[in-house]
């Protein structure tokens, strides 16, 4: 699955049980019936599954430093994090927001994606 899906999963299960089911199916059936469980439960599994795979990623990353080219073009998984990064901040400035405008706290998935990055650059010694 892609990690996009993931995060579109993990960001829309959020919205889904924080503004309709909790607001309108937890009001018909109760908090406690097993539709509201099980969504709660899905949208649980799909943050966790997304930040292990970033720390996964980022660990991986941090292990196996990639070389500095002799162009100092950046490396592929460099390139890829990035490009993941701008694709996921695409679909979080896409994503529906709540009747008060507020939107899921951001700086934890920001931190996951980049923060590899920019430590393998600054252990890179350029």
């Amino acid at each position: 699955m892609s990690l996009c899906i993931l995060y579109d999963i993990y960001r829309s299960g959020g919205l889904i049980i924080g503004f309709f089911f909790t607001l309108q199916i937890s009001d018909l059936l109760g908090r406690d019936t097993a539709l509201c469980n099980t969504i709660g439960m899905v949208k649980d599994a799909a943050q966790k599954t997304f930040f292990d795979i970033l720390k996964t990623r980022g660990e991986k990353l941090l292990r196996y430093p990639p070389p500095v080219a002799v162009d100092l073009s950046p490396p592929p998984a460099v390139r890829e994090g990035v490009s993941l990064t701008l694709e996921i901040i695409e679909n979080y400035n896409s994503m529906m927001v709540s009747a008060s405008g507020e939107k899921p706290a951001f700086d934890p998935v920001l931190s996951a994606l980049l923060d590899p990055i920019i430590k393998v650059h600054e252990s890179s010694n350029l």
